[in-house]
């Protein structure tokens, strides 16, 4: 995982991945903790040598968010206060 925010993900991949492509995704937080999300591929594109995709993703409930948002906090709260909660939900 290249960068996770309460409304998406990018990451490396392999793979290509169509853009409107829906996936079911299994994102570990640490090594007890995960969430289980939907999101749609918005792009992908080569970058440095690697192949990168973004998903957004598709109505996470708040619980999710918040996990998403603690796991943040957790790893680089300057980060976090950097992209002050990108997505959230009102």
């Amino acid at each position: 995982t290249i960068d996770l925010s309460c409304s998406g993900v990018c990451f490396r991949t392999q793979d290509i991945l169509i853009p409107g492509t829906s996936l079911d995704m299994t994102i570990f937080l640490n090594k007890t903790r995960s969430v289980v999300l939907n999101g749609r591929v918005s792009w992908n594109k080569i970058e440095k040598g690697q192949r990168l995709a973004g998903v957004e993703f598709e109505k996470p409930s708040s619980e999710e968010q918040e996990m998403i948002l603690n796991y943040a906090f957790e790893v680089a709260p300057d980060n976090l206060v950097e992209h002050w909660f990108s997505g959230w939900d009102s």
